[in-house]
């Protein structure tokens, strides 16, 4: 069964538009033909993200968790920080030389700045940005 729903939604004692709560907004970067050493160096990604924190006006929330695994193909780290709104995160893929970033938060934030110096910092020959908001998928609005 495949539901169907409306472009636009409207509060049935008004009639007017419905605006469905805010809850943040989410960024999916993905980055290819990166400089191996700047993705293969934890302590780089650490700068990146707190710069990028920075950048953005957020602030982390405790230390970040970071991990290196994985065998042959598949193998690269994974950096999560916290932020207050949410989080950050960046993988690497070191055989590809591929970095995938995630970023949430319920504050607002430039997502073109962020692929930008992203592609910027990790020499990036390839860049794309994903964006979208989230809102509450339980609230029925009628």
């Amino acid at each position: 069964m495949t539901a169907t729903i409306p472009d636009q939604l409207h509060e049935p004692e008004t009639g007017a538009q419905y605006q469905p709560p805010d809850f943040g907004r989410s960024a999916l970067i993905n980055l290819g033909g990166c400089d191996l050493a700047i993705i293969s160096s934890p302590d780089d990604i650490r700068n990146w993200v707190d710069e990028i924190i920075g950048r953005i006006k957020m602030r982390a929330f405790g230390e970040p968790n970071i991990v290196r695994f994985g065998e042959g193909d598949l193998y690269g780290d994974t950096h999560v920080q916290l932020i207050e709104t949410s989080h950050i995160v960046v993988h690497t893929v070191h055989s590809t030389r591929c970095v995938f970033i995630d970023l949430f938060s319920c504050a607002a934030f430039d997502a073109e700045l962020v692929r930008a110096e992203a592609a910027t910092f990790f020499q990036a020959r390839a860049s794309r940005l994903g964006y979208f908001e989230r809102t509450d998928p339980c609230e029925d609005p009628s």
